[in-house]
């Protein structure tokens, strides 16, 4: 890796300018010296969220914040939040989950903000979609309005003004998976490209052209994943955060600790899957920030409401590139293989 190379220094110096402002951002957002709460772990497989999560876990531990109870929506039980945090700060997984496509959250999310209007409640960054699903966005519009201290952090200027539109105190902010920004590292490629694309719901269906025969490629999404050794365990704190010993703070760390674990060993299948190529192509999101955070060239197909593009224009730098037609994503790969930009580890040169 050619580290003092132009293009490497300048995308370190963009990455780490994000990390700044994001972290500027939220400390304006949230108190310092009051407990928090996060909720909503992703306890599932899709690396992204896991990515989000470990960078809120960064945010908090080099801003000094002290979370005195940590959720998934399994776990979650607002008896037990209020003994562990009797006051203080409920925070909000970040992500793209916000709105009528992924009901489950946003329903958690609605709960939140209806049984918890005596604590102030932020919602991490996250991409808003509702479609036309009045519906959802009225029931969002009217918890919104009803909690007397609710903060919503967007990544993305459509989900801006959105948020404003649905009376939010909406506050711009990059994706927290900067915050890992100098903390990973890539493996060695083994192929020209390797290609991530989406399988879930999010999907625009395209079909995806068979790549060059000269151009080696690999590709696959990051949905599945192997049994992981803690995941017993896990099970078992998840079921006894809803009784009598669930609000002690030893409990609560021992849970944060496996939900890391958890979240780490999904980051690290992730980073294994993004390096197998010189070059990712790619239609998720976080495949596309995880690749810019290991320095590997991208190349970004957006899913099928516009999240992708929408975050790149708030806050890429033009290093990497956008497609709009899916028959043109291997050209755009091959002109970056030609071009003098990726060395043979495949990083920035």
């Amino acid at each position: 890796m050619h580290r003092d190379s132009p293009l490497q220094s300048r995308l370190t110096q963009h990455l780490q300018a994000l990390k700044q402002q994001a972290t500027a951002t939220l400390n304006r957002i949230i108190p310092q010296g009051l407990p928090c709460a996060l909720l909503d772990f992703p306890h599932y497989s899709n690396v992204g969220d896991s990515a989000i999560w470990l960078g809120e876990m960064d945010y908090c531990r080099s801003t000094g914040k002290r979370l005195r109870y940590v959720a998934s929506m399994t776990s979650y039980a607002e008896p037990v939040l209020r003994r562990a945090m009797p006051h203080g700060v409920v925070l909000l997984q970040g992500g793209g989950n916000f709105g009528s496509l992924w009901k489950a959250h946003q329903d958690h999310r609605l709960e939140v903000l209806h049984r918890l209007r005596d604590y102030k409640v932020v919602q991490l960054p996250q991409s808003l979609f509702f479609g036309d699903d009045t519906a959802c966005f009225a029931q969002a519009a009217q918890a919104i309005q009803q909690h007397p201290d609710f903060t919503l952090v967007v990544r993305d200027q459509a989900s801006l003004e959105l948020g404003n539109q649905l009376g939010a105190r909406t506050v711009l902010c990059p994706d927290s998976a900067v915050f890992l920004a100098g903390r990973l590292q890539p493996q060695a490629p083994q192929f020209d490209c390797f290609a991530l694309t989406r399988t879930d719901k999010e999907s625009t269906g395209r079909d995806w052209p068979q790549p060059p025969t000269d151009l080696t490629t690999a590709h696959g999404d990051w949905l599945d994943e192997p049994d992981h050794w803690i995941a017993p365990w896990l099970k078992r704190l998840q079921q006894r955060a809803h009784g009598r010993f669930g609000h002690l703070y030893a409990f609560q760390q021992a849970l944060l600790a496996a939900f890391n674990t958890v979240a780490n060993a999904r980051l690290q299948r992730g980073v294994e899957q993004l390096s197998q190529g010189r070059v990712v192509v790619t239609d998720r999101l976080h495949a596309h920030l995880l690749s810019t955070l290991l320095h590997i060239p991208n190349v970004v197909l957006d899913n099928h409401y516009g999240k992708i593009h929408g975050y790149m224009e708030s806050w890429d730098d033009g290093i990497n590139r956008t497609c709009h037609n899916v028959e043109e994503v291997w050209s755009h790969a091959i002109a970056i293989l030609q071009s003098k930009a990726p060395g043979k580890s495949g990083t920035y040169k």
